[in-house]
């Protein structure tokens, strides 16, 4: 039984030790989308149709237009 339980504290503390990295990893990708898409903002007008697109499917998740109405729902 002391095995058990001993293997069980190690596998929950790898577990929440790859929770935390998880974590992080989204935090710095988040960081790393958000400062590329303000440079992009910021050079909007001088931008390839593909490099705007990609802006777009970043901070748009869907457009939705019925009845002369348009409801855009952000990411962000």
């Amino acid at each position: 039984m002391k095995y058990i339980d001993e293997k069980v504290s190690g596998l929950d503390a790898e577990r929440k030790a790859l929770q935390e990295e998880i974590v992080t990893a989204n935090v710095t990708d988040t960081e790393g989308r958000l400062k590329q898409i303000t440079n992009h903002v910021k050079t909007w007008e001088t931008l390839s149709f593909e490099d705007r697109q990609a802006v777009v499917d970043t901070l748009i998740k869907v457009i939705r237009i019925a009845d002369g109405n348009i409801e855009i729902t952000w990411n962000i």
